[in-house]
């Protein structure tokens, strides 16, 4: 029995190329996780891995570590020293590498405490906890937008006045 190569090619575009047969599905899955679908060429599926598709995978929790050593097992076994696929597997190893050095976040509210008996007084009468996306210290945290809004009517109820800087007012010309 004839043994048949691998079902994987790259083009010199960065496009991964993908034989739809029995034996890649776990190579097709695989991709799919972290590449966006770019239709069919040559008979074959095509993918593209792009920055903003493996930053969603990892966003996910998707491991990049199984796509890594997929990719390069087979650059392993190619000939040439500066193929498509070893400089697309270099690529994809900087975009992991960089990947949440930068992060923006839309649609939060960021809220600062006096300091950590305030917090743990907001922790234990509010529902502040389940709102925090993401502690920044421990005084400043970003909120999802409408859970600092609940938090503001709850201090408003109980009398507190927290001060609110609207984004019309600042950061904006």
């Amino acid at each position: 029995m004839q043994q048949r190569g691998p079902a994987l090619d790259v083009l010199e575009t960065g496009e991964l190329l993908v034989e739809s047969r029995s034996d890649a599905w776990p190579l097709i899955e695989l991709i799919e996780d972290f590449a966006e679908v770019a239709g069919v060429r040559i008979d074959r599926l095509c993918y593209r891995l792009a920055p903003k598709s493996l930053a969603e995978a990892l966003g996910r929790g998707q491991k990049s570590g199984n796509l890594l050593e997929f990719l390069g097992h087979i650059a392993q076994d190619e000939e040439k020293s500066d193929s498509p696929l070893q400089r697309l597997l270099a690529q994809l190893e900087r975009w992991i590498a960089s990947y949440g050095r930068v992060r923006l976040y839309t649609g939060v509210s960021l809220m600062e405490v006096a300091d950590n008996l305030v917090m743990r007084e907001l922790s234990a009468t509010t529902s502040v906890e389940e709102q925090i996306v993401e502690s920044i210290t421990p005084t400043l945290m970003i909120l999802k937008r409408q859970g600092a809004e609940r938090i503001v009517e709850d201090l408003k109820r109980r009398g507190q006045s927290p001060l609110l800087h609207e984004e019309e007012y600042h950061g904006t010309k």
